[in-house]
């Protein structure tokens, strides 16, 4: 998040001369490098050892219940989409969400006309959202129940029934797409707006200076990308 404004001090300071300016960016870089490095070691550490954990006590658990054991086959493979969510997922959540207000943090201090633009943006895209999430939802839904027949249908060997549970899985994928692309076209729409009325905001401030252009049109981008990132979230 201090990318850009890092990176705006670092434009200026060579501009005048100063490259001492540079310092800032150097050591944000840095901290990302080795924050990112820890992470990923740690992460697949420690998601390995809970998935194994999970469907480890899952198997067991279904199989002294009754459950077939094609549908234990079937809800073993959910519960590695399950430990993936949080493992990828989250933390891209939490990324997405630091990215956002971050960034609409940093457009209000550098200009309060451009934050409240930015925060303006909310609302349309709240109830966007909120129509995508219910259809996410439902097709979701229908797309594992039909998952769960996945090794009933290969056991069959019945060339009809095959075919129907795949183009019955495709069905439920080629929907929740649409529905993601619909979305997401919309938000574009929006981001192309919002950026048209901050490029015209800046030709009307006044001692502005290189470094400081640079930095808010990537904070402006930073949040409009990670604004991209909600529907699929």
């Amino acid at each position: 998040m201090s990318y850009p404004w890092a990176t705006g001090i670092a434009i200026n300071g060579v501009l005048e001369g100063h490259m001492e300016q540079t310092a800032p960016l150097i050591i944000a870089w840095t901290a990302r490098s080795t924050i990112g490095l820890i992470r990923r070691m740690y992460d697949t550490r420690l998601y390995t050892e809970i998935y194994n954990r999970i469907v480890e006590q899952t198997i067991m658990r279904q199989r002294r219940a009754g459950i077939p054991a094609t549908r234990v086959a079937a809800r073993s493979a959910m519960s590695r989409e399950f430990v993936t969510f949080f493992e990828k997922d989250v933390a891209t959540l939490v990324t997405t969400m630091v990215g956002i207000f971050g960034s609409l943090g940093m457009l209000l201090w550098y200009d309060l006309i451009i934050g409240a633009m930015m925060a303006g943006l909310f609302l349309p895209v709240v109830i966007v959202n909120n129509s995508y999430v219910r259809k996410s939802y439902a097709f979701n839904r229908e797309l594992n129940n039909q998952l769960e027949e996945e090794v009933n249908a290969i056991d069959s060997a019945d060339q009809k029934q095959v075919k129907d549970h795949f183009n019955a899985v495709r069905s439920w994928r080629v929907k929740l797409s649409d529905a993601e692309a619909f979305n997401w076209s919309i938000i574009e729409v929006l981001s192309i707006l919002l950026m048209v009325g901050v490029l015209v905001r800046i030709t009307y401030m006044d001692e502005i200076s290189a470094g400081e252009i640079f930095a808010m049109i990537v904070y402006v981008w930073q949040f409009m990308e990670n604004l991209d990132n909600v529907p699929e979230l």
